[in-house]
């Protein structure tokens, strides 16, 4: 479903694993409680999106662009990040982004800060 348009669907609890999402628009789509651990949402637009209490565990958001997306309880185990922009994110913590993989080019909100461990590198993420 590359590219597929979901902008402002309601999906709270939806089983979505495994689901190729790459390119999606999900802008303020309801997301929340939803399954999406193994989703792949390389470049998808959740700008906005409601993500609340959904899981992502191992899910891939490289590129996303997360701005103002509320993403209170969403779990993110092993989740990559790498330049994902989460600007004005709702509800994240830095203990959900330290479960996380990302890099110098994820952008996250003010006043949080990038994880010191090895998920987080410092080096720039390879531009495809």
């Amino acid at each position: 479903m590359n590219g597929a348009q979901f902008y402002r669907s309601y999906l709270e609890g939806a089983f979505l694993e495994r689901a190729h999402l790459e390119r999606a628009l999900l802008n303020n789509a309801h997301l929340e409680g939803a399954s999406l651990d193994l989703v792949w949402l390389e470049k998808a637009l959740l700008i906005g999106a409601h993500l609340e209490g959904a899981t992502l565990n191992y899910a891939h958001l490289e590129r996303a662009r997360l701005t103002r997306a509320h993403l209170k309880d969403a779990i993110l185990e092993g989740t990559r990040l790498e330049g994902a922009r989460f600007t004005w994110a709702q509800g994240l913590t830095e203990e959900q982004i330290a479960e996380a993989y990302g890099d110098a080019n994820t952008t996250l909100p003010k006043g949080l800060s990038r994880p010191q461990n090895e998920r987080w590198s410092g080096t720039p993420a390879s531009e495809e």
